[in-house]
């Protein structure tokens, strides 16, 4: 776990029910700023292939550490492994599904708020998902009414036909990386082909190689299956048929402007005008409307790109005015 100065760090394996997963449970880590006692915590979701790492990095992080930069604002921040990633519990693949990884969140979000993770009860919780993570936020909030704010990053309800062939050619099952030969797990699980990190996930004029070879070895696993269930909710459905149509508070949508995902010859030009316009359909019922915020040189893993920490202080300004740093 990282070191943060003027905050306190704790570990949690947060027992969580599962079916046919007998004593399952979700890592975290939960950190509080020194001396003080938010009410309101960010519930951090890494994406695909990634840990928590991703969004406590543990190279340069006063540039790509979020937490870093949430606790210097004042929030607490709740940092998980999915299940079946990272030192959460990894059942047989098939059983690592998209309503077991949306209910597992649900859990931990309810704990939070009763105060079983840490001793504190959390009166706001905001959700922040990364690339296939937000699509698992638009459905947790179809769900279940337990979010204050959404930011959700890395992920449109569109996604380039270009990106997922690059995805059937770069993924390829654990039982084949050396990395993974000892873990023990299926083949059903999948992970990124060595070298393919700077491909998928980086705009390389605007990120540091040292970055990009700490991506590849702290590199981690997903269930196939997961991704198979994934993918329906990112292409191109009708407005009225995506679960993010039912979050009903604010809601920011941060995106690279070179993000593979959506940006190339047959995806569109991220600008944030073009972004609202694509997706503010999606989010009918958001007050006020979503608010977007593409940044400029910058790939599909935000804080991973140099710049990273002006990303994250850009959306802890929209917090203290959607959430309020008064009512911290």
């Amino acid at each position: 776990m990282a070191m943060h100065d003027d905050a306190q760090c704790q570990t949690f394996m947060v027992p969580v029910t599962v079916e046919n997963v007998p004593d399952a449970k979700i890592y975290g880590e939960l950190c509080v700023p020194t001396g003080r006692t938010p009410t309101t915590v960010q519930l951090l979701v890494h994406g695909t292939t990634y840990n928590h790492n991703y969004w406590d990095w543990p190279e340069d992080p006063d540039e790509h550490s979020h937490v870093r930069a949430a606790l210097k604002a004042g929030y607490a921040t709740f940092n998980v492994d999915r299940l079946g990633v990272g030192q959460s519990t990894k059942p047989a693949s098939h059983l690592v599904t998209l309503a077991a990884t949306v209910d597992t969140l649900h859990q931990v979000i309810t704990q939070l708020r009763a105060g079983t993770i840490g001793g504190h009860k959390f009166s706001r919780v905001v959700y922040f998902g990364s690339s296939l993570s937000t699509a698992y936020g638009w459905v947790e909030a179809s769900l279940h009414d337990d979010i204050d704010a959404f930011v959700m990053t890395g992920l449109l309800h569109f996604t380039r036909p270009t990106f997922l062939g690059l995805v059937q050619k770069n993924l390829y099952t654990v039982c084949e990386d050396p990395m993974f030969s000892e873990a023990g797990l299926d083949c059903g699980y999948i992970t990124n082909r060595p070298g393919s990190k700077s491909i998928f996930f980086y705009n390389m004029t605007n990120a540091d190689q040292h970055i990009i070879d700490t991506d590849e070895r702290l590199k981690d696993v997903v269930s196939g299956l997961l991704i198979e269930q994934s993918v329906p909710l990112v292409l191109s459905q009708d407005p009225k048929d995506s679960p993010s149509r039912s979050i009903r508070v604010p809601t920011l949508v941060v995106f690279g402007e070179q993000d593979m995902t959506a940006s190339g010859s047959d995806g569109i030009v991220c600008t944030d005008e073009t972004v609202k316009r694509a997706e503010a359909p999606y989010y009918p019922l958001v007050p006020g409307g979503i608010d977007v915020h593409v940044v400029a040189n910058t790939g599909h893993s935000l804080p991973l790109h140099r710049g990273g920490r002006g990303t994250a202080d850009f959306i802890m300004d929209w917090l203290n005015i959607h959430i309020g740093t008064n009512r911290l």
